[in-house]
């Protein structure tokens, strides 16, 4: 045994239900902590009262002093909730444990897909996150959690694993945003009309006149990728732009120019034009 370990002083641990006026009864130990994060407890409180709330390892932790040192956002979001939840109690840590807490690799999108058995999860979990920005129309983005992002993948696993993860790896460096484009359009519209495009967009191979549209754009992004520092541009640039020239190329209308605009500009017309979404139409 290590000589440094003390058994008798190590933190004792035990599982409780935690109801909103024992959350606000540890809260009263909570002194000099980091300021609170709003929108986590707001996420927090969403799972809560879903149901997706899940009984996991990270403990509401308490030091030798009795002052609270973890767990400030969970237990403001049973507050917020009003609702009791099972969580791990932990008491008699050390003074000093608040330095390393929440110091470690987090667990991301693409760790959970790994888990189901997702392949190229990197990408697979970035696509999906973009599509589920999407459907919240850009507003409050972090609320998607990895079990949304699980849920989905699961819900149209036949499309995800059956992507080639090699494409528009030279035309764009950001190869998860065209992804999510080509997935929300596939929903609106033909797959074999959204197939061609993407593979004319990837490929750089015409078959006719309207297709020069696509060439346009295909080389923008290559443009974009030489000329920008670190060849890397936001995920809404890259879906606002394919989205709004697959409508042009769509309705047989010709595209001069594809300008690179600010992020924030990508933003406004992504998700509060209605009319750049996506329109189901009929094959012609």
């Amino acid at each position: 045994m290590n000589p440094q370990i003390n058994p008798s002083a190590m933190p004792q641990f035990e599982s409780v239900i935690v109801t909103p006026e024992i959350a606000k009864t540890y809260l009263l130990a909570s002194k000099g902590n980091r300021p609170l994060k709003k929108e986590k407890i707001k996420l927090y409180a969403k799972l809560m009262l879903e149901g997706k709330w899940r009984f996991a390892n990270d403990a509401i932790c308490f030091d030798i002093d009795g002052r609270l040192i973890n767990g400030h956002n969970r237990l403001n979001a049973v507050i917020m909730a009003n609702i009791s939840v099972p969580m791990t109690i932990g008491r008699g840590f050390e003074r000093d444990t608040i330095y390393v807490m929440d110091t470690g690799t987090v667990r991301g999108g693409s760790d959970t897909l790994s888990f189901v058995g997702a392949s190229n999860s990197n990408n697979m979990a970035a696509a999906i996150r973009q599509v589920l920005y999407y459907d919240l129309g850009g507003r409050k983005t972090n609320l998607v959690t990895n079990n949304d992002i699980v849920e989905h993948y699961l819900a149209n696993q036949e499309y995800w694993d059956n992507i080639n993860n090699s494409a528009f790896r030279i035309v764009c460096s950001n190869q998860s945003a065209l992804h999510a484009a080509k997935y929300l359009l596939a929903r609106y519209h033909d797959k074999v009309i959204v197939d061609h495009f993407f593979n004319v967009l990837d490929s750089g191979i015409v078959e006719n006149d309207n297709d020069k549209s696509i060439i346009l754009l295909r080389e923008s992004f290559l443009k974009w990728r030489m000329n920008t520092k670190k060849g890397y541009l936001s995920s809404l640039i890259y879906i606002h732009k394919t989205i709004q020239v697959f409508g042009m190329w769509r309705n047989g209308q010709s595209v001069s120019k594809v300008q690179l605009i600010p992020r924030g500009d990508a933003m406004i017309a992504l998700y509060s034009a209605r009319t750049l979404r996506p329109v189901k139409q009929t094959q012609p």
